[in-house]
């Protein structure tokens, strides 16, 4: 019997069977009223998406969902909790690399993002400095990796105004905490970006 079909959420990660992922036994679940899911945690998931009709991006491999017949991609996605739900969901802000062009990517508006890295702050690229009618990226987040030598992309770039709410109940790789001396910046832009 084939393994049930992919679902791919927009912006809402339902539950996965099982306790472990097949690709990396380090995936796993971390049951309802566990401390995993804190502001600051820095963690991996699996991830599924509809293709549409663009091209695949690097790190994604293409997979058939067999009861629509449809393409979606499937790839690894990295988040940071920034909100805690109850003891079932919390909220969560994409880390992107976008093609690893950073912020200099096409559409993206600068001022929604900073860096996030791990042991050394890298420096913008060039082509990510604000031109003269742009707002800059937000000043960066220190993460502290779990087994602490890992590290995140250099660049890798937060995303403050796209929440993803993540219920409890999918596989995830504990990445790390952001640095409890980065804690009140993290908040700090998040509310920022968000104000009304």
């Amino acid at each position: 019997m084939p393994p049930p079909p992919p679902r791919p959420p927009p912006t809402h990660i339902g539950g996965t069977g099982g306790e472990y992922e097949v690709l990396d036994p380090s995936y796993r679940v971390y049951r309802p009223g566990s401390t995993f899911f804190v502001p600051g945690c820095v963690f991996k998931i699996l991830w599924f998406e509809p293709s549409g009709s663009t091209q695949m991006r690097r790190g994604t491999s293409i997979t058939r969902d067999a009861r629509f017949g449809e393409d979606v991609h499937a790839k690894i996605r990295w988040f940071v909790v920034i909100q805690e739900g109850d003891e079932n969901w919390c909220r969560c802000l994409p880390i992107n690399t976008y093609d690893y062009r950073g912020v200099a990517k096409h559409g993206v508006v600068k001022a929604n993002h900073s860096i996030i890295f791990t042991h050394t702050e890298p420096d913008p690229q060039p082509e990510e400095y604000p031109r003269p009618y742009e707002q800059g990226m937000r000043s960066s987040i220190k993460v502290i990796p779990r087994d602490g030598y890992g590290s995140l992309h250099e660049m890798s770039r937060i995303h403050f105004r796209k929440i993803y709410t993540v219920e409890h109940n999918v596989k995830v790789y504990h990445f790390g905490n952001v640095d409890p001396q980065y804690m009140d910046v993290l908040i700090g832009h998040y509310r920022d970006a968000n104000a009304v």
